[in-house]
C-alpha cells in the first residue's frame, strides 16, 4: 500500500511538470516527417499525361461535331482541381476534363 501511494504521490507532481508543448512538439515533428515522406513518394511517380496529339484531335473532332461535354462534375471532382488531378481517374475522365475546360473555358 505504502508503495501505491508513494508510486501515485511521485508519479502526479511528475505528470503536471511536464510540459505540453513537448508532446506537441513530439507529434508536430511526426506530422512533418509523414508529410515529408508523402511528398518524397508523390514526386517518385512519374506523371504521363496521356497522348496530347490524341487528345487534341479527340477535342478537334467533338467540337466539329458539336458534341457538348459532360455537364455535370465527377463525384472525386474537388475545388481547386485541375485535369491533372484527376488522371488518376483514368484517361476518360482526363480528357473529359480537358473537353470540359476547352470547351466552356473553366473547369466544373
Amino acid at each position: 500500500m505504502i508503495k501505491k501511494i508513494l508510486f501515485v504521490s511521485v508519479l502526479i507532481p511528475l505528470f503536471f511538470t511536464m510540459s505540453p508543448t513537448a508532446f506537441a512538439d513530439s507529434e508536430e515533428e511526426e506530422m512533418a516527417a509523414m508529410q515529408r515522406q508523402l511528398n518524397a513518394g508523390v514526386m517518385a511517380q512519374a506523371f504521363d499525361p496521356g497522348d496530347q496529339v490524341k487528345l487534341d484531335a479527340y477535342m478537334k473532332d467533338a467540337l466539329k461535331k458539336d458534341i457538348k461535354p459532360q455537364g455535370t462534375r465527377p463525384s472525386y471532382w474537388r475545388p481547386g482541381y485541375t485535369c491533372n488531378n484527376i488522371y488518376s481517374y483514368g484517361y476518360r475522365a482526363w480528357r473529359n476534363c480537358n473537353y470540359h475546360r476547352r470547351y466552356y473555358g473553366r473547369y466544373w
